[in-house]
């Protein structure tokens, strides 16, 4: 069952890192690398919603601007993340 995260709830959101790497490789060695090179990110945030592909989560939210709330936004391809967990109102 999908979770709803509600608007302006604070959630954790546990996303699979991209990396990159310089030089020149073949491709057993790139693979050995992928496997190698497993990264999560856990990041928290307010949920703000979804658009194009993304989680957008802001990590701060003020209470003085109705028009721009968000400061520090993070946008989360939806296919990297691996869980969300709700936090806060």
């Amino acid at each position: 069952m999908k979770k709803i995260m509600k608007v302006n709830n604070k959630y954790e959101v546990e996303w699979k890192d991209t990396f990159s790497q310089n030089g020149w490789w073949d491709k057993e060695d790139l693979f050995k690398e992928a496997e190698r090179c497993d990264y999560y990110i856990k990041s928290v945030g307010y949920y703000v919603g979804e658009q194009s592909g993304y989680i957008i989560i802001a990590s701060s939210l003020s209470t003085l601007s109705d028009d721009r709330p968000y400061g520090y936004i993070k946008f989360i391809p939806k296919g990297a993340v691996k869980t969300t967990k709700y936090i806060s109102k």
